[in-house]
Protein backbone atom coordinates (compact mmCIF):
# COMPACT_ATOMS: atom_id res chain seq x y z
CA UNK A 1 0.00 0.00 0.00
CA UNK A 2 1.21 3.47 -0.93
CA UNK A 3 -0.20 6.06 1.07
CA UNK A 4 -0.89 8.49 -2.42
CA UNK A 5 -3.60 5.68 -2.70
CA UNK A 6 -5.59 7.35 -0.06
CA UNK A 7 -5.46 10.47 -2.15
CA UNK A 8 -7.24 8.84 -4.96
CA UNK A 9 -10.50 9.24 -6.54
CA UNK A 10 -12.60 6.14 -5.43
CA UNK A 11 -15.77 7.13 -7.77
CA UNK A 12 -15.66 4.03 -10.07
CA UNK A 13 -13.52 1.80 -8.05
CA UNK A 14 -14.71 -1.23 -6.72
CA UNK A 15 -15.29 -1.78 -3.09
CA UNK A 16 -15.79 -4.42 -0.91
CA UNK A 17 -17.33 -3.77 2.79
CA UNK A 18 -15.22 -6.02 5.13
CA UNK A 19 -17.08 -5.42 8.04
CA UNK A 20 -19.59 -2.83 9.15
CA UNK A 21 -21.99 -2.28 12.18
CA UNK A 22 -24.97 -2.97 9.91
CA UNK A 23 -24.81 -6.66 9.78
CA UNK A 24 -26.36 -6.67 6.41
CA UNK A 25 -23.93 -4.42 4.91
CA UNK A 26 -21.18 -6.17 5.49
CA UNK A 27 -19.52 -8.25 2.50
CA UNK A 28 -20.98 -6.20 0.28
CA UNK A 29 -19.62 -5.83 -3.04
CA UNK A 30 -20.33 -3.00 -5.62
CA UNK A 31 -18.45 -0.24 -7.48
CA UNK A 32 -18.38 3.28 -5.97
CA UNK A 33 -20.65 5.87 -7.47
CA UNK A 34 -20.33 8.66 -5.41
CA UNK A 35 -18.66 10.31 -2.57
CA UNK A 36 -19.71 12.48 0.16
CA UNK A 37 -17.90 13.31 3.86
CA UNK A 38 -19.70 10.38 5.82
CA UNK A 39 -20.92 7.85 2.71
CA UNK A 40 -20.00 5.82 -0.43
CA UNK A 41 -23.44 5.43 -2.20
CA UNK A 42 -22.30 2.33 -4.41
CA UNK A 43 -24.07 0.42 -6.85
CA UNK A 44 -24.87 -3.11 -6.19
CA UNK A 45 -26.67 -6.27 -7.71
CA UNK A 46 -28.22 -3.77 -9.73
CA UNK A 47 -29.36 -1.51 -6.41
CA UNK A 48 -28.10 2.11 -5.59
CA UNK A 49 -26.90 1.31 -1.88
CA UNK A 50 -25.61 4.42 0.19
CA UNK A 51 -23.06 2.69 2.82
CA UNK A 52 -22.30 5.05 5.95
CA UNK A 53 -18.32 5.33 6.49
CA UNK A 54 -18.14 6.16 9.84
CA UNK A 55 -18.59 2.01 11.44
CA UNK A 56 -17.15 0.35 7.84
CA UNK A 57 -13.66 -1.52 7.06
CA UNK A 58 -13.39 -1.46 3.20
CA UNK A 59 -11.22 -3.02 0.63
CA UNK A 60 -10.85 -0.68 -2.84
CA UNK A 61 -9.50 -1.35 -5.45
CA UNK A 62 -8.87 -0.20 -9.15
CA UNK A 63 -6.29 -0.86 -11.78
CA UNK A 64 -2.96 -0.23 -10.48
CA UNK A 65 -4.11 -0.30 -6.60
CA UNK A 66 -5.73 -1.70 -3.60
CA UNK A 67 -6.27 -0.55 0.15
CA UNK A 68 -7.83 -1.34 2.85
CA UNK A 69 -9.24 1.18 4.86
CA UNK A 70 -11.34 2.26 8.34
CA UNK A 71 -14.14 4.38 7.30
CA UNK A 72 -13.67 6.78 10.62
CA UNK A 73 -10.07 7.43 8.81
CA UNK A 74 -11.73 8.93 5.94
CA UNK A 75 -14.67 10.73 7.13
CA UNK A 76 -13.94 13.76 5.20
CA UNK A 77 -14.41 15.09 1.67
CA UNK A 78 -12.96 13.66 -0.78
CA UNK A 79 -11.13 16.31 -2.17
CA UNK A 80 -9.48 16.80 1.96
CA UNK A 81 -8.31 13.35 1.76
CA UNK A 82 -4.67 15.06 0.67
CA UNK A 83 -4.60 17.50 2.75
CA UNK A 84 -5.90 15.25 5.63
CA UNK A 85 -2.86 12.59 4.38
CA UNK A 86 -1.25 12.09 7.78
CA UNK A 87 -4.28 11.99 9.94
CA UNK A 88 -5.25 9.43 7.90
CA UNK A 89 -1.97 7.06 7.74
CA UNK A 90 -1.69 7.86 11.79
CA UNK A 91 -5.06 6.43 12.11
CA UNK A 92 -4.95 2.97 10.04
CA UNK A 93 -1.54 2.35 11.64
CA UNK A 94 -3.62 1.28 14.61
CA UNK A 95 -6.64 -0.34 12.34
CA UNK A 96 -7.21 -4.06 13.06
CA UNK A 97 -9.08 -5.73 9.98
CA UNK A 98 -9.40 -9.44 11.52
CA UNK A 99 -12.85 -8.63 12.90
Amino acid sequence: MDAKDYTREFIGCSITVLSHSNTSMGGMVGEIMDETARTFKILSQGKLKVIPKATGKFKIKSEGFSIMVQGNSIIMRPEERLKNLRKIIKNESKGDYNN
